[in-house]
């Protein structure tokens, strides 16, 4: 667009079939019989309902997960001077997936999201992708001083800004259901009850997502449970699937800058000391990583209600690396 200077708007779009995902088998065929069989809590009575009554239900990766990711991408790059230089990246962009994969180690979280009932009700876990981000932008200008004193000349100066909207992160409870994966609850209210009405310190961690002892905690348990009464068997919840969609909530963002400086100083023709001084997270701000989303239901026998006791629920207690310092020489030759 001008001597020197490029910029460059992108569509980037991919549509994925047949992706593998852990899906259940060997499952009761129906919410009546798992409610069944958590009333008597027969495991024998249980295998009887299952198709090969003499094993117990798998896991088996199937090849049943649809993704699609889409984007427009703006990319920036500028040679100033011989002495100055910018480039920068700017992606907006959605990604939706069934599940999040097979391996633990690939995933932000490390934890394999497949869903509550895949082998009954995959259609429902289409959702944002565990990679998701909306908006990523990064810049990285670069400044080399050719003119002044000899003592200063060719230092050169880098840096890295990066500043990127949060990760989605999945809500869910203890498995209730005799063959759940991750059994989520029902959300009662829009999703924006989900969030603590500020951020607040709670012992060694910060208070995020709404903690289930607030009046408009939005959240309720699914079944099946039942406790027993005076001798005799009461179903507080009955079996079902948590409307609450999977990865429904988002973890906070994060904006990160990297600086150095350096020179080099030559000695002979083919033997070169280079000196540098970087600097990670330059202004210490803190990142905060993904809060604790698992909850423990119980049930009030006085009341024959169920709720929830996650102390923990919502609560961050990690963060990404602070400010790091460093000193490096190398000699080239």
């Amino acid at each position: 667009i001008a001597r020197g200077t490029v910029a460059e708007v992108s569509y980037v779009g991919s549509h994925a079939y047949h992706l593998p995902l852990y899906i259940r088998d060997n499952v009761l065929p129906s919410f009546l019989v798992a409610e069944l069989i958590t009333n008597t809590g027969n495991n024998v009575q249980s295998q009887l309902y299952r198709p090969f009554p003499y094993l117990n239900g798998w896991s088996e990766i199937r090849n049943v997960g649809d993704s699609e990711y889409d984007s427009l991408q703006f990319r920036f790059s500028r040679e100033l001077s011989k002495s100055l230089s910018i480039m920068a990246n700017y992606t907006f962009a959605k990604a939706m997936e069934d599940g999040s994969g097979t391996f633990t180690n690939t995933q932000p979280s490390n934890v394999v999201d497949s869903g509550q009932l895949p082998q009954l009700a995959l259609n429902i876990e289409h959702a944002p992708s565990v990679f998701d981000r909306r908006n990523s932008f990064m810049a990285a200008p670069r400044y080399t001083i050719t003119n002044g004193p000899k003592w200063v000349r060719d230092i050169d100066f880098s840096g890295v800004f990066m500043a990127r909207s949060s990760l989605p992160v999945n809500i869910y409870q203890n498995n209730l259901y005799p063959d759940a994966v991750q059994q989520r609850p029902n959300i009662n209210g829009p999703g924006s009850l989900l969030y603590a009405p500020q951020e607040v310190t709670v012992g060694t961690g910060i208070r995020y997502l709404r903690p289930t002892s607030d009046p408009q905690f939005p959240l309720t348990p699914t079944g099946p449970l039942y406790i027993t009464v005076s001798g005799k068997s009461v179903q507080v919840l009955p079996a079902g699937i948590g409307n609450l969609g999977r990865e429904i909530a988002r973890a906070p963002g994060d904006w990160n800058l990297n600086l150095s400086a350096g020179r080099r100083f030559r000695f002979r023709e083919k033997l070169t000391l280079l000196l540098r001084a970087e600097t990670y997270n330059t202004f210490n701000h803190t990142n905060l990583l993904l809060p604790a989303t698992n909850l423990s239901v119980i049930a009030n026998t006085a009341t024959q209600t169920a709720g929830f006791n996650s102390p923990g629920y919502g609560l961050i207690t990690s963060a990404r690396s602070a400010r790091f310092l460093q000193m490096v020489g190398r000699i080239e030759f």
